[in-house]
C-alpha cells in the first residue's frame, strides 16, 4: 500500500497501480485501497473504473464502520 502511494505521488500511474491491484488480490476488503484506486483512475480519466473502485470503497467502509459499532455496542453491554 505505502509504496503504492509513493509511486502515486511520483505520478509513477503505471507502477501505483500494480501496487495497489496487488493489494486488492492479498486482501479485497481493505476499504483505503479501493479509495486510492478511484483517486488513481480518477487521474487518468478512466472514470468508470474510479466510479467502481469508489463504490467498492464507499461499501466496505461502511460496513466496517457498522461492524465497529456493533462491536462497541456489544462491549458497553452489561453481560446478564
Amino acid at each position: 500500500m505505502t509504496l503504492g502511494k509513493l509511486y502515486f505521488r511520483a505520478n509513477r500511474i503505471a507502477e501505483a497501480r500494480n501496487q495497489f491491484e496487488q493489494v486488492v488480490k492479498l486482501d479485497p476488503n481493505l476499504a483505503e485501497t479501493y479509495y486510492q484506486l478511484g483517486r488513481l483512475y480518477g487521474k487518468p480519466k478512466m472514470s468508470a473504473e474510479a466510479q467502481s473502485a469508489l463504490a467498492t470503497f464507499k461499501q466496505l467502509s461502511d460496513s466496517q464502520k457498522a461492524q465497529e459499532q456493533n462491536d462497541r455496542r456489544d462491549i458497553v453491554r452489561p453481560a446478564g
